[in-house]
């Protein structure tokens, strides 16, 4: 396979693989109008493939969207086997952006890192302030992790973070979602819903499948498995109460704490009490 198109093609196939696909969206149209604008884009014609090349294909699905793009302008190397040219210009833009990404992910759950919750949180908020939605924070926490990081060692400890991280991702799809390891065994959560019925149903569902997940945990007081708690602010964004990131923050932040007095392994919001009383009638 020549080198070239393996470069590329690596370059799609991070750019779509290493994350989830929300934050790549304008990184893939950036990469077709690039190719657009340089009329490489052919209506009709296919790339051959080698047999080499189509085995090598086969083994990265997720770039077989590209297949119908003739690529033989990429093939622009110079004497001192250099890429140039629009090879050059792809190359170096999926690099740029690998490396953004690169600085608000956290290393080691491949979730959305503090500091990009610090940056995203105020422009959701302002998102659904103009859209009058309802924006939920919550706060998530891994019970009694320390006993269980200093009891099963800090590589189980890890790999149990990853495990409540995927179920986060895996549970928090939609195109509004967005998750968070905020430092240690916490974790954030911003989703937008239509009422307080939604938030906690999808807060259940979260802490549900942490449980279901079977993690042993002798050293919890609360399950024989790990468990999580969540603290949850619930915000109907409209002009008679102006949203205050802080506040809401420091909400959620309480709700947590609440959940942990309350036994763990539970759900608690700022509002809990009228939730319930709305239930029980």
């Amino acid at each position: 396979m020549s080198r070239n198109f393996e470069a590329i093609f690596v370059g799609i196939d991070l750019t779509i693989k290493f994350y989830n696909w929300k934050p790549r969206i304008p990184v893939l149209i950036a990469i077709l109008l690039l190719v657009i604008s340089n009329g490489v884009l052919a209506s009709t014609s296919t790339v051959q493939l080698s047999e080499d090349e189509k085995r090598w294909l086969s083994e990265h699905p997720s770039i077989r969207l590209a297949v119908d793009i003739d690529w033989s302008p990429f093939e622009n190397i110079n004497d001192e086997n250099q890429y140039v040219g629009m090879a050059a210009e792809y190359i170096a833009l999926v690099g740029q952006k690998l490396a953004e990404e690169l600085s608000i992910t956290d290393e080691l759950t491949s979730l959305f890192n503090r500091r990009h919750f610090n940056n995203l949180f105020p422009q959701e908020l302002a998102c659904a302030e103009r859209e009058k939605k309802t924006i939920v924070l919550m706060i998530i926490d891994v019970d009694y992790f320390k006993p269980y990081n200093d009891n099963y060692g800090h590589q189980q400890g890890d790999n149990a973070l990853r495990a409540v991280s995927g179920v986060l991702k895996n549970t928090l799809r939609r195109a509004g979602d967005f998750t968070f390891r905020i430092g240690g065994e916490e974790f954030g959560v911003i989703v937008t819903v239509d009422d307080s019925d939604a938030a906690y149903a999808i807060a259940e569902k979260l802490r549900k499948a942490v449980e279901d997940l079977g993690l042993e945990h002798a050293y919890s007081e609360v399950a024989a498995c790990l468990t999580i708690s969540i603290g949850m602010e619930i915000h109907q964004c409209n002009d008679s109460q102006p949203a205050d990131m802080d506040l809401i923050y420091r909400l959620a932040d309480d709700a947590l704490y609440q959940a942990k007095e309350n036994g763990r392994n539970q759900v608690a919001s700022s509002c809990m009490d009228d939730w319930q009383a709305t239930i029980n009638e």
